[in-house]
């Protein structure tokens, strides 16, 4: 008997519609950082998909690295639009000038963000329910330990 050459005919470009919904999940945490971050630009579908997947969130970080007050307008602006729930977030910057910036960042993933790091900040009076593992730069270590303290953050860590 000889192999067959019939070729398969997709009614559609994506694969993962030949799939049952229920196990994309099952699939998607698989994947590693680097497939995640190439799957993402398959399609916008993969991108809301993995960007909803808490095991692929936690493959990836995001890292802003702003330059300019411009940037900073435009990454809040783009980040604002994102569907993802970013766990892991770095943010380096000397120019979120009073702190409202670096706030309205941090305040858009603060439900799902389990690892943080920031640089030259010292209002941190927000919530993150899920937070793990914090790592700072550039504190007043008085300011540091008073905001903490003020929402709790601080037992929470000591605790861990």
């Amino acid at each position: 008997m000889e192999p067959s050459t019939k070729k398969f005919k997709f009614d559609s470009e994506d694969p993962f519609v030949l799939i049952p919904e229920e196990l994309h999940s099952l699939i998607l945490q698989h994947f590693d950082g680097k497939t995640v971050k190439k799957a993402s630009l398959v399609k916008h579908d993969w991108y809301k998909r993995i960007g909803h997947s808490k095991k692929c969130m936690n493959e990836i970080r995001l890292k802003l690295d702003v330059h300019s007050d411009e940037d900073i307008d435009n990454e809040i602006e783009t980040l604002k639009m994102s569907e993802r729930e970013y766990q892991k977030v770095k943010i380096r910057s000397l120019f979120f000038h009073d702190g409202d910036e670096l706030k309205e960042v941090i305040k858009l993933f603060s439900s799902s963000i389990v690892e943080l790091g920031c640089d030259d900040y010292d209002n941190f009076d927000i919530d993150l329910p899920n937070l793990k593992k914090l790592n700072l730069c550039f504190w007043s270590l008085t300011n540091f330990e008073d905001s903490l303290k003020s929402n709790g953050l601080l037992k929470k860590l000591t605790n861990v």
